[in-house]
């Protein structure tokens, strides 16, 4: 089942490799209204940031290609399907920023006008996809990690059916799973289970990684069981599960490689949940180079309430949550994956 389509146009296939990376910036490219968080202005292994006060994105609804997106590290937008998404001040205040602070939100139900543009972008998946520029990569373009902040409303449906994606990462050539060298990224999916009382359980509001080709995710079955209660902090053996009406940071790591060199990572507001080496792409590791922030409810399931997202980060090295004095050098200390195991989800 091509489950994996997050809104690319038709032209997208056209887009070739266009050279190579060469030496990174010395931070994210600067933005004509700076960045909020300091380090996207300073950190030199910084290399995108998004924070939803630039005032340069400008969704004209879904469908509709004359939407813009004026980061100054996109080479070439895609952002056709943004309708749903609009810049709101966020609902709930998220430390250590101001209460006006501005987000993009994405919603299922009730349409919200854009509180920059003034236009009403109706409901959808509030999709914002790019090419990034190739020189603000270095290793970024094997080897990265990528951070968001995501809030959920209390009417939110987790999947019922198949997933709800948040952010992705994908190669600069795009080609749709299962025939990808990879497709990664953080998302919900309904097929996480834990074996309770000799019964699989799903457990719809765990987050995972997408990685590799053929719809893969990490953790999937009977990895990391059983899970926590909700709300619970992650201790590196057992998956979290979130609630909502609550801000999380999530951050994930990715090494690209064909075997188990391969890394995958992910830390729920800075506190290690997964580790694990694996194969983490197929048919040649190609670099990456196209982005997505959205908030991608599979057709299959019923959707309902709004998400909203804030401070998206790249890095060549891990980022931590958002802090006021000086973030973090370093990542906490590695947790032991429970079981290292690949399948395919559809």
């Amino acid at each position: 089942m091509r489950n994996s389509k997050i809104g690319l146009s038709v032209v997208s296939a056209v887009f070739l490799v266009m050279g190579s990376f060469s030496t990174a910036q010395a931070a994210a490219l600067a933005r004509t209204i700076p960045y909020t968080e300091a380090i996207c202005n300073t950190n030199p292994d910084i290399f995108f940031c998004e924070d939803f006060e630039g005032e340069d994105i400008n969704c004209l609804g879904f469908n509709n290609c004359g939407s813009t997106w004026g980061n100054p590290a996109i080479e070439t937008k895609d952002i056709c399907f943004c309708g749903g998404g609009s810049y709101q001040f966020n609902t709930a205040s998220l430390p250590p920023f101001a209460a006006n602070n501005r987000v993009w939100r994405v919603t299922k139900t009730q349409s919200f006008t854009d509180v920059v543009t003034g236009f009403n972008t109706g409901t959808g998946n509030g999709e914002i996809s790019a090419w990034l520029k190739p020189a603000i990569f270095g290793t970024g373009a094997q080897e990265w990690w990528g951070r968001i902040q995501v809030w959920f409303s209390a009417d939110h449906s987790w999947p019922a059916d198949l997933d709800f994606k948040m952010f992705f990462a994908l190669p600069r050539t795009f080609i749709d799973p299962p025939s990808a060298a990879y497709e990664t990224g953080m998302q919900f999916h309904q097929d996480f289970a834990c074996t309770i009382d000799f019964v699989l359980t799903g457990f719809n509001d765990v987050p995972v990684i997408r990685y590799s080709s053929n719809f893969a995710i990490f953790p999937y079955q009977n990895e990391y069981c059983p899970p926590l209660s909700p709300g619970v902090a992650p201790d590196g053996v057992h998956a979290p599960r979130f609630q909502k009406e609550r801000w999380y940071t999530l951050e994930y790591h990715v090494k690209l490689a064909p075997d188990t060199t391969g890394v995958l990572d992910m830390w729920v507001d800075g506190v290690q949940a997964y580790h694990t080496n694996r194969i983490t792409c197929a048919n040649g590791c190609a670099d990456m180079g196209y982005i997505s922030i959205l908030g991608w409810m599979h057709g299959a399931d019923p959707k309902s309430g709004y998400y909203e997202v804030d401070n998206v980060v790249l890095s060549r090295t891990y980022i931590g949550p958002p802090v006021s004095g000086p973030p973090a050098s370093s990542p906490p200390a590695a947790a032991t994956s429970t079981r290292i195991t690949t399948f395919a989800v559809h």
